[in-house]
């Protein structure tokens, strides 16, 4: 097998197949079949580099799905980004994505542990699967994924730290097979069930005096469907000085199943819990930048170029200039991004995306979302504090980047005026046919929804019953330090039949 490399064509490079030489990728990268990088390999990306990932298909017909892509990494993976414009993307390539759209990411290399920093990676069935390995993910948001946002199997020792994972179906983070992974400052909410543990495995989420490498907590598990916490093992599980919905231990234990709910599983250790309640920026969003990085035009041109494959064994992805693979690729060892080329990536990165904030400060609300990377977290211009005089000019008030998050919000939540519920479909009713659905939701100004996206659906009709549902729902207006904005919430149907 080798990795296919058409001509670059507005700035893409199409790949697929196994790494021949230590490789960079950056620009925007449409990942057509399975790439592989073997042991030995190490695939290096450079910051602001967008990955599309073909949905639903595998032009190799390989790996453990041969229906759906998987980047499977036996030797290292490299992916260090940078915050706040410069973070590496790993998405789903369609117009529109649905969680499933491709396989994940799949680390396999224990002795040198692979980088996944300032990363974002959604749509698919397991976003990161640490297998037998112990990667380091620090600062990434994974969302947005079938099965789980990060799967440790088979003694996994994966380092998580201040990163997100949210809106992942089943678990945000799944342990299995003895693994131990160490999870500390980090957010895991709005999952299926927060963190889900089987047979041996026992994660670290915090101590309120950790040994060396242990992990001091200060995670935020909150909001997951069913369980924040889902003990299937033998292991006393250690979940000290961390964030819950409440400081009450018997509401937080109602929400973790363990071994007082059957004697046969460990117990989950929640107390002392953490005391330090400020509440976090946008809840932990702030650290990364939501929303799809690659613009609509971007999507669209991924879905409808092709072109005919010129064999070459290095890959990298392209920024629309002429270049051969010696320009792109490093043939020697690689250990860690050269400062040289983060600072070449990140000057780049930045200078188109302070061309585009600007365009969006200028232009406000007319200014179209796909043009410009979304920040979720609310950006302001730095306010003068001096106190004003009669003769003082008064500074106008701060522009805030929209819609923004709820938790961004004054109040921290939604508030509903009319909440409007879905009717279950007769159809479905008739067969006890059950479902979910799930939809991002862009609240206006005057608290109507001006925008619905499905995010995942079971069937036809309990889409049209919750689309039409949250058409009729009115919210109260959002505001942020005073100023009325718009804003996105998450919305999830479950349709659960009477019998």
């Amino acid at each position: 097998m080798y990795l296919l490399c058409p001509l670059a064509l507005y700035g893409q490079a199409f790949v697929s197949g196994e790494l021949k030489i230590n490789t960079r990728w950056f620009g925007e990268i449409v990942v057509e079949g399975d790439v592989i990088v073997p042991r030995g390999i190490t695939l290096s990306i450079e910051p602001g580099t967008r990955i599309l990932v073909r949905a639903n298909q595998d032009r190799l017909q390989s790996g453990k799905d041969p229906r759906k892509i998987e980047i499977i990494v036996s030797g290292t993976l490299l992916a260090n980004g940078i915050e706040q414009g410069g973070e590496i993307l790993f998405t789903s390539s369609s117009v529109n994505p649905g969680v499933g759209d491709w396989h994940g990411i799949v680390l396999k290399n224990r002795s040198k542990p692979s980088v996944l920093r300032s990363c974002i990676v959604e749509y698919a069935y397991k976003g990161v699967t640490s297998y037998g390995s112990a990667p380091h993910i620090t600062d990434s948001e994974i969302r947005f994924n079938e099965y789980a946002g990060i799967s440790c199997e088979i003694r996994s020792a994966a380092r998580i730290d201040n990163c997100v994972l949210v809106r992942n179906d089943f678990a945000g983070l799944l342990c299995e097979l003895a693994s131990s992974p160490v999870v500390q400052r980090t957010v895991i909410k709005n999952n299926g069930n927060g963190i889900i543990i089987f047979d041996r495995s026992q994660p670290d989420l915090g101590r309120i005096n950790p040994p060396e490498n242990a992990s001091v907590g200060e995670n935020e598990i909150a909001g997951n469907r069913e369980k924040n916490i889902y003990n299937q093992s033998s292991q006393v599980i250690y979940a000290e000085n961390n964030i819950w919905e409440t400081n009450d231990v018997k509401s937080i234990a109602a929400n973790i199943f363990d071994g007082e709910d059957d004697s046969i599983y460990g117990t989950v250790d929640v107390s002392p819990l953490f005391r330090n309640r400020s509440p976090r920026v946008g809840d932990g969003f702030s650290r990364v930048r939501k929303g799809n990085v690659a613009s609509s035009q971007a999507r669209r041109s991924s879905d409808d170029l092709s072109a005919s494959p010129v064999g070459s064994e290095g890959i990298t992805g392209t920024n629309g200039d002429a270049v051969t693979s010696e320009d792109l690729v490093n043939t020697g060892p690689i250990d860690s991004l050269s400062s040289e080329m983060v600072n070449q990536n990140a000057a780049g990165a930045a200078a188109i995306l302070a061309g585009k904030l600007a365009t969006r400060e200028t232009g406000g609300d007319n200014a179209a979302d796909g043009d410009f990377p979304a920040l979720d977290s609310a950006v302001f211009r730095p306010a003068d504090n001096t106190a004003n005089t009669t003769t003082t000019k008064r500074e106008p008030l701060p522009i805030i980047t929209q819609p923004v998050f709820e938790s961004m919000l004054d109040g921290k939540q939604r508030v509903y005026l009319n909440r409007v519920l879905p009717t279950y479909p007769e159809v479905y009713k008739k067969l006890a046919y059950e479902g979910l659905v799930q939809m991002e939701v862009t609240v206006g100004r005057d608290g109507a929804p001006e925008n619905i996206r499905i995010i995942r659906s079971t069937a036809k009709f309990f889409t049209e019953a919750a689309r039409k549902a949250i058409a009729d729902t009115r919210y109260k207006p959002g505001t942020v330090q005073g100023q009325i904005v718009r804003f996105k919430v998450f919305e999830s149907f479950l349709f659960r039949s009477e019998n």
